[in-house]
């Protein structure tokens, strides 16, 4: 009878470390999946590319000159939609990172001083807080 009782419990025992070992398993893959990161890039034509690897390395044909744009941004932000709306009826290429959604972009953006959205960077020097047209003219066409 004891050895019954203790086969019992050993079967159980069994059947819920494999439960726990996979809820591990499945755990582990959902963070690396909200973890991932997701690019994206505005061509000149208005079309949104989104990307598993920064722009830089993609294997795009499509170069970018000295005033390539980036922008980091929020989704609740108006000047960010002000901004987003004229670099694409503009058909300036730009890339956009929301910092609410990728940590480690809003680690950069506070790396380069970022105080209020949007922060763009124009070309490899020149940068601006917020947006206006005659800002963003002034340091793109200059």
């Amino acid at each position: 009878m004891k050895e019954i009782f203790c086969f019992k419990y050993r079967d159980a025992a069994r059947s819920i470390s494999i439960d726990v070992f996979l809820i591990v398993i499945i755990f582990l893959i959902s963070i690396s999946a909200v973890n991932a990161e997701i690019y994206q890039r505005t061509d000149s034509n208005g079309v949104t590319y989104f990307s598993a690897h920064p722009p830089e390395e993609n294997n795009s044909n499509e170069s970018f000159d000295n005033n390539y744009v980036v922008m980091y941004s929020t989704s609740w932000c108006p000047n960010c939609t002000k901004a987003r709306n004229y670099f694409k009826q503009k058909g300036i290429p730009f890339t956009e990172y929301d910092v609410e959604e990728l940590p480690n972009r809003m680690r950069e953006f506070k790396r380069l001083g970022g105080t209020g959205y949007p922060l763009i960077l124009i070309g490899d020097n020149k940068q601006m807080q917020g947006f206006s047209v005659s800002g963003f003219e002034r340091r793109y066409y200059k």
